[in-house]
């Protein structure tokens, strides 16, 4: 994965993120970030990447009852470039 040098680079790695999920099947992860990403008016681009954040580490959590079956490594990665931001 290459360093992101704007929340646009970003943006393509979460929507490549929603298409990997929706095709191994976990549609309510893929309808919700698809959701923050196209359809909310956010106020700022750290707004909408912080909610991203939030999205993506709660879908990480041990207790989530997907966590096992979740593209774990595609989520880090994510996560990781939202960091560099």
């Amino acid at each position: 994965m290459t360093q992101p040098t704007t929340p646009e680079d970003v943006y393509r790695s979460v929507n490549d993120l929603i298409s990997a999920l929706r095709a191994a099947g976990h549609e309510k992860l893929a309808g919700v970030l698809d959701h923050r990403l196209h359809k909310v008016a956010w106020t700022s681009g750290s707004e909408l990447l912080e909610e991203l954040r939030s999205v993506l580490c709660e879908a990480l959590d041990p207790r989530s009852p997907s966590k096992s079956t979740l593209l774990t490594g595609d989520i880090e990665d994510v996560l990781r470039l939202i960091d560099t931001l």
